[in-house]
């Protein structure tokens, strides 16, 4: 994600508060926006859920090896961020059909009448746009991230490739994995 200076490494792995705090600063945007597009969470949900991934990091910062690697660190953060908003959901319990109430003696309210190609086309956006969230969820996770980053971000191969420690072909054939990776989704799931 973004380069480590071997001396900005080991105050973190001493548990050092400052640099906890300029690593903090430098990751907080990129990864609330990962996980504000990849798991679609609402605003309150996805503080919750950087703000835990946070603490847990400070508390596991000082235990991790001294011989913790720039990539290792890098894998190991997006590994828990992935499985700390997976506990979320299995956490969250969905609410039933039956338990939502209309309230039968508000006659304030009247309900517009709605065509069915209106439906249908509201429908069919619905299933197009969670056909590319799946497919996008489905990727790897590496692939996620230089799709994310290419896409989202706007970087261009060079910039990807350092933020990632990649060499330029390296990304440029992920990127390609990742488009082939998609468009065989989608013509599974749209055809």
């Amino acid at each position: 994600m973004y380069h480590i200076s071997d001396t900005l490494m080991q105050e973190l792995l001493q548990g050092s508060e400052d640099a906890f705090g300029v690593r903090y600063q430098e990751t907080v945007d990129d990864f609330g926006r990962y996980v504000q597009v990849r798991y679609n969470l609402n605003t309150a949900q996805l503080e919750d859920t950087i703000a835990q991934f946070y603490m847990k990091m400070w508390d596991v910062f000082p235990t991790l090896s001294d011989d913790m690697d720039e990539n290792r660190l890098y894998v190991y953060c997006w590994t828990v961020l992935n499985n700390m908003v997976k506990d979320f959901f299995k956490k969250k319990k969905d609410q039933t059909f039956s338990d939502f109430r209309l309230e039968e003696d508000n006659d304030d309210v009247a309900l517009p009448l709605v065509s069915d190609d209106d439906v249908a086309e509201l429908f069919a956006q619905q299933y197009a746009a969670d056909a590319i969230m799946d497919a996008l969820r489905a990727l790897d996770i590496r692939l996620y991230d230089i799709f994310y980053l290419k896409y989202m971000e706007g970087y261009d191969y060079e910039e990807i490739g350092e933020k990632l420690c990649l060499t330029y072909d390296a990304v440029r054939q992920q990127h390609s994995r990742a488009i082939r990776a998609l468009q065989a989704a989608f013509e599974w799931k749209l055809s």
